[in-house]
């Protein structure tokens, strides 16, 4: 799977990276900044690093609900960065808040 690009944005419409497609660190950065982000809830992060073999040193959601659960609970979409600047789209998960 290749990188989601800034590109692939402008070119799609919408931000449509697919589930732990690595994304351009622009774009990470982006999402970073949308109102203030949330925090991942840490057991996801843990089930997420398992899952897919990688460390996070940075999870986040981004600031603005995208979604609701069947439950009402807001889902957002989410991120990750590794130590050695790779950014990961993470899907819509819930925040710890």
């Amino acid at each position: 799977m290749s990188i989601y690009t800034m590109k692939d944005w402008n070119k799609d419409g919408e931000l449509t990276p697919q589930l732990f497609q690595e994304v351009e660190h622009e774009i990470y950065s982006d999402m970073y900044c949308v109102l203030p982000p949330y925090p991942l809830e840490e057991v996801t992060k843990e089930i997420l690093e398992s899952q897919l073999g990688i460390k996070f040193i940075q999870t986040f959601c981004v600031g603005e609900e995208y979604d609701q659960d069947d439950d009402g609970n807001y889902l957002y979409n989410s991120f990750g960065k590794t130590a050695d600047g790779k950014c990961f789209y993470l899907g819509l998960r819930r925040s710890e808040y």
